[in-house]
């Protein structure tokens, strides 16, 4: 069978703007390598704008994948206009996306259908809290968002959690969202874990920060060593700017030496899977966590709060507790570590390694934009 023939011409580019700098082999840099390459066997260029150029090894790997790069300092922490029509009438894109930028922004609109641009997508990743607004502040909200948001062909949302809050609160109408779910990585993840009493730790990955519930989980594990003396020790990998006072507060504390804090690591994926459990005790409206998908495809319980979209993600067998809720958490870790029931709390994370591997990979991730962004016939 031939392969399907691409539906753009040679010549279509499709123009990313993003307020991301490449630093490392993370999710964010595979996805953007993947996703050029894809569009690269249907025809089409994947042509990037960012803040900077990033290392070495992503220039050439995107290179080599067909796409392009540019980048101007003035798109860090804002969209700059005069930059991005510049880029438009250099590159001559068919289609703009922005992302990590303000999606209602009246610069922002005013320049992402600027000839010869024929398609306009917005990636919504943001996990702040949209605010709820009743009466006339309510109303004007939803009208401004159900009149600006024409603007773009789609708006891509990342959960239907996200898709909810974006119509209840911003008024975008339904039909112009596009849930595609994120995807990470799972090659590191193929081997499952092996059945053994050689995981003696409670794993947290990602910022050491207040709005991941770093403290309200350093809280519930103090209950539960008060409760439980031998408990597992708890590590916590990452940076983040309550590191040091996390630090501090445990030095002189019976929590010394029971808590860990291992820094930045490159080997999360083994952590996770030789940990008792991972614990995601986010407290903002979490869009869809990629370490959040790390921890499924991972094969150990996971105990996440409810915040954003986590249950969501988690389906029937990820143990939810109430966002910033100590106890709740710390009797959510006391009944999966030493509970009577620990052989079902396996088969829970048997069932989320199979939905993770299902539902969230790198490669249906990329699919998924590739077929809105260069459809095939």
């Amino acid at each position: 069978m031939s392969p399907p023939t691409p539906t753009r011409s040679a010549n279509h580019r499709v123009l990313l703007v993003m307020d991301l700098i490449p630093r490392g082999r993370r999710t964010w840099e595979a996805w953007l390598l993947d996703l050029a390459g894809t569009l690269t066997r249907r025809g089409s260029q994947l042509c990037l704008f960012l803040p900077e150029a990033g290392p070495e090894w992503f220039q050439e790997e995107l290179e080599a994948a067909g796409g392009r790069l540019k980048w101007d300092p003035v798109l860090r922490g804002r969209f700059d206009k005069p930059a991005v029509l510049a880029a438009i009438q250099e590159l001559q894109p068919t289609t703009v996306v922005v992302g990590f930028y303000p999606m209602l922004s009246p610069t922002v609109l005013s320049t992402v259908k600027t000839r010869p641009v024929a398609e306009a997508y917005y990636i919504d990743q943001s996990s702040l809290e949209i605010p709820v607004r009743s009466g006339w502040k309510g109303l004007a909200t939803r009208l401004r968002g159900r009149l600006f948001s024409r603007r773009y062909d789609k708006v891509i949302t990342v959960s239907d959690f996200k898709a909810d809050r974006l119509t209840s609160r911003l008024g975008i109408p339904s039909g112009r969202l596009k849930r595609i779910y994120n995807g990470v990585p799972l090659e590191r993840f193929q081997s499952p874990p092996a059945a053994d009493g050689r995981r003696d730790a409670i794993v947290f990955a990602g910022q050491i920060a207040s709005y991941k519930g770093v403290t309200t989980l350093l809280a519930a594990y103090r209950q539960l060593a008060d409760r439980w003396p031998d408990c597992p020790r708890l590590q916590y990998a990452g940076e983040g700017p309550l590191k040091e006072p996390l630090i501090q507060e445990i030095r002189d504390s019976p929590l010394a030496g029971k808590v860990e804090f291992l820094g930045q690591r490159q080997d999360v994926p083994e952590l996770m899977m030789s940990g008792r459990c991972v614990v995601i005790p986010s407290e903002w409206d979490e869009a869809c966590a990629f370490s959040a998908l790390e921890a499924m495809a991972a094969g150990r319980p996971v105990i996440t709060s409810d915040a954003g979209s986590l249950p969501e993600l988690m389906g029937p067998n990820g143990v939810v507790f109430k966002k910033k809720d100590v106890s709740g958490l710390s009797t959510a870790l006391e009944t999966v570590l030493r509970g009577k029931t620990s052989t079902s709390f396996d088969e829970k994370a048997a069932r989320l390694r199979e939905r993770a591997f299902e539902h969230f990979t790198l490669e249906r991730m990329t699919k998924e934009y590739a077929d809105l962004l260069a459809p095939m016939k």
